[in-house]
Protein backbone atom coordinates (compact mmCIF):
# COMPACT_ATOMS: atom_id res chain seq x y z
CA UNK A 1 0.00 0.00 0.00
CA UNK A 2 1.14 3.28 -0.98
CA UNK A 3 1.84 5.98 2.22
CA UNK A 4 -0.98 8.05 0.16
CA UNK A 5 -4.42 7.52 -1.23
CA UNK A 6 -6.13 9.98 -2.80
CA UNK A 7 -9.88 9.18 -2.04
CA UNK A 8 -12.24 10.64 -4.43
CA UNK A 9 -11.81 13.32 -7.01
CA UNK A 10 -15.48 14.60 -6.55
CA UNK A 11 -15.74 18.25 -6.36
CA UNK A 12 -19.06 18.25 -4.58
CA UNK A 13 -19.22 19.45 -1.17
CA UNK A 14 -22.48 17.95 -0.05
CA UNK A 15 -21.51 14.52 -1.89
CA UNK A 16 -17.90 14.29 0.09
CA UNK A 17 -18.99 12.63 3.69
CA UNK A 18 -20.37 9.47 2.98
CA UNK A 19 -16.50 8.79 0.82
CA UNK A 20 -14.81 10.59 4.27
CA UNK A 21 -16.79 8.67 6.68
CA UNK A 22 -16.60 5.18 5.42
CA UNK A 23 -12.23 5.68 3.93
CA UNK A 24 -10.91 4.59 7.14
CA UNK A 25 -12.66 1.17 6.31
CA UNK A 26 -10.22 0.56 3.54
CA UNK A 27 -7.72 3.04 4.39
CA UNK A 28 -5.77 4.18 7.47
CA UNK A 29 -6.77 7.75 8.87
CA UNK A 30 -3.24 9.13 7.67
CA UNK A 31 -3.26 7.87 4.54
CA UNK A 32 -6.62 8.69 3.70
CA UNK A 33 -6.51 11.86 1.36
CA UNK A 34 -9.60 13.59 1.10
CA UNK A 35 -9.67 17.05 -0.89
CA UNK A 36 -11.48 20.33 0.20
CA UNK A 37 -12.50 22.36 -2.89
CA UNK A 38 -14.00 25.80 -1.16
CA UNK A 39 -14.69 28.02 -3.61
CA UNK A 40 -15.87 31.74 -3.78
CA UNK A 41 -19.57 31.32 -4.27
CA UNK A 42 -19.64 29.25 -0.68
CA UNK A 43 -20.88 31.09 2.30
CA UNK A 44 -19.05 30.31 5.69
CA UNK A 45 -20.95 27.59 6.94
CA UNK A 46 -19.86 25.75 2.92
CA UNK A 47 -16.30 26.81 3.14
CA UNK A 48 -16.52 24.86 7.25
CA UNK A 49 -18.32 21.77 5.66
CA UNK A 50 -15.54 21.30 3.11
CA UNK A 51 -12.78 21.72 5.13
CA UNK A 52 -14.63 19.44 8.08
CA UNK A 53 -14.91 16.53 5.11
CA UNK A 54 -11.09 16.44 4.67
CA UNK A 55 -9.88 16.84 8.87
CA UNK A 56 -10.37 13.09 9.60
CA UNK A 57 -7.52 12.15 7.23
CA UNK A 58 -4.94 14.07 5.24
CA UNK A 59 -6.21 17.58 3.86
CA UNK A 60 -5.42 18.26 0.11
CA UNK A 61 -6.82 21.86 -0.16
CA UNK A 62 -7.58 22.59 -4.16
CA UNK A 63 -9.46 24.54 -6.12
CA UNK A 64 -9.12 28.58 -6.52
CA UNK A 65 -7.49 29.55 -3.32
CA UNK A 66 -6.79 33.31 -4.61
CA UNK A 67 -10.69 34.00 -5.56
CA UNK A 68 -11.65 33.67 -1.82
CA UNK A 69 -12.53 36.68 0.22
CA UNK A 70 -10.76 37.30 3.62
CA UNK A 71 -13.40 35.94 5.65
CA UNK A 72 -13.50 32.55 3.26
CA UNK A 73 -9.92 32.19 3.60
CA UNK A 74 -10.29 33.05 7.24
CA UNK A 75 -12.22 29.86 7.66
CA UNK A 76 -9.72 27.79 5.69
CA UNK A 77 -6.58 28.71 7.43
CA UNK A 78 -8.61 28.45 11.28
CA UNK A 79 -9.29 24.25 9.69
CA UNK A 80 -5.90 23.77 9.16
CA UNK A 81 -4.79 25.68 12.45
CA UNK A 82 -7.28 23.57 14.05
CA UNK A 83 -5.60 20.26 12.45
CA UNK A 84 -2.53 20.58 13.04
CA UNK A 85 -1.96 19.65 16.91
CA UNK A 86 -4.21 16.69 16.03
CA UNK A 87 -2.65 15.64 12.71
CA UNK A 88 0.19 13.14 14.66
CA UNK A 89 -2.62 11.17 16.48
CA UNK A 90 -4.10 9.86 13.01
CA UNK A 91 -1.58 7.62 13.02
CA UNK A 92 -2.65 5.67 15.99
CA UNK A 93 -6.28 6.67 15.87
CA UNK A 94 -8.97 3.65 15.55
CA UNK A 95 -11.82 4.78 13.50
CA UNK A 96 -15.54 4.10 14.36
CA UNK A 97 -18.41 4.90 12.71
CA UNK A 98 -20.88 6.14 15.92
CA UNK A 99 -23.87 6.30 13.43
CA UNK A 100 -23.10 3.34 11.34
CA UNK A 101 -21.39 3.29 8.43
CA UNK A 102 -22.94 6.20 5.57
CA UNK A 103 -25.31 5.19 3.23
CA UNK A 104 -24.92 7.74 0.31
CA UNK A 105 -28.28 9.88 1.16
CA UNK A 106 -27.89 9.78 4.85
CA UNK A 107 -28.62 13.42 6.41
CA UNK A 108 -26.61 12.84 9.51
CA UNK A 109 -23.05 11.13 9.16
CA UNK A 110 -20.49 10.97 11.92
CA UNK A 111 -17.02 9.59 11.83
CA UNK A 112 -15.21 9.25 15.33
CA UNK A 113 -11.17 8.31 15.06
CA UNK A 114 -10.56 7.07 18.90
CA UNK A 115 -6.59 7.77 19.86
CA UNK A 116 -5.18 7.82 23.04
CA UNK A 117 -6.54 10.01 25.83
CA UNK A 118 -8.88 11.44 23.05
CA UNK A 119 -11.62 10.90 20.89
CA UNK A 120 -12.07 13.40 17.72
CA UNK A 121 -15.70 12.82 16.01
CA UNK A 122 -16.55 14.77 13.41
CA UNK A 123 -20.45 15.00 12.10
CA UNK A 124 -22.22 16.22 9.02
CA UNK A 125 -25.71 17.29 8.74
CA UNK A 126 -27.27 17.32 5.14
CA UNK A 127 -29.60 19.44 3.84
CA UNK A 128 -33.36 17.75 4.91
CA UNK A 129 -32.03 15.92 7.51
CA UNK A 130 -33.42 16.72 11.16
CA UNK A 131 -32.20 19.67 12.80
CA UNK A 132 -30.88 17.37 15.63
CA UNK A 133 -29.05 14.35 16.53
CA UNK A 134 -27.99 12.24 18.86
CA UNK A 135 -24.75 11.13 18.48
CA UNK A 136 -23.66 8.31 20.98
CA UNK A 137 -19.57 8.67 21.21
CA UNK A 138 -17.52 5.36 21.11
CA UNK A 139 -16.16 4.59 24.65
CA UNK A 140 -18.73 6.05 26.74
CA UNK A 141 -19.61 8.60 28.27
CA UNK A 142 -17.71 11.47 27.73
CA UNK A 143 -17.05 14.53 30.81
CA UNK A 144 -16.65 17.00 28.07
CA UNK A 145 -16.91 18.12 24.28
CA UNK A 146 -14.94 20.63 23.07
CA UNK A 147 -16.24 21.61 19.39
CA UNK A 148 -12.82 22.48 17.35
CA UNK A 149 -13.96 23.44 14.17
CA UNK A 150 -15.76 25.81 13.18
CA UNK A 151 -16.14 28.13 15.88
CA UNK A 152 -19.77 29.62 14.58
CA UNK A 153 -21.63 31.13 17.36
CA UNK A 154 -24.84 29.79 16.43
CA UNK A 155 -25.59 26.11 17.05
CA UNK A 156 -23.77 24.33 20.29
CA UNK A 157 -23.28 20.98 21.87
CA UNK A 158 -24.89 19.45 24.36
CA UNK A 159 -24.61 16.55 26.83
CA UNK A 160 -27.20 14.12 27.27
CA UNK A 161 -27.66 12.24 30.46
CA UNK A 162 -25.51 9.35 30.02
CA UNK A 163 -22.86 11.35 27.80
CA UNK A 164 -24.20 11.35 24.52
CA UNK A 165 -23.97 14.75 22.74
CA UNK A 166 -25.91 15.74 20.54
CA UNK A 167 -25.29 18.82 18.02
CA UNK A 168 -28.36 20.99 16.78
CA UNK A 169 -28.13 23.10 14.09
CA UNK A 170 -24.85 22.09 12.55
Amino acid sequence: MSPLQSLTDQQGERLLPPFAVAAPAAVPPEQGAMWAYPRAEHGPEEVAFCMVTAMLGRIHLSGRADLLDAGQRALVAEAVDAYRPYRPLLARAVPRWPLGLPGWRDGWLALALQAPGTTLLAVWRREGAPRECVVPVPGGAVDAVEPVYPRFPEGDVRLLPGGAPTRPDV
